[in-house]
């Protein structure tokens, strides 16, 4: 990894140019949230969804109302 800075550039503790955390926090965050993102349009994209049917047999006793 290569890292420029510039002459009289504030540094961090390794010599690395400063960056605030909150900065760096929403850096992060928004990388992760624009690759989920993209995850999920490539899926709306490219996957085209089989339609078939469904049948649920339900009890006939599921209808009938109990008295308390």
């Amino acid at each position: 990894m290569i890292v420029l800075t510039l002459e009289g550039a504030p540094s961090g503790p390794h010599g690395h140019a400063a960056m605030p955390s909150l900065i760096r926090l929403l850096t992060v965050a928004g990388v992760i949230c624009g690759l989920v993102y993209v995850a999920m349009l490539a899926l709306v994209t490219w996957v085209d969804p089989r339609p078939r049917e469904m049948v649920v047999t339900v009890p006939p006793d599921r209808f009938i109302k109990q008295q308390r």
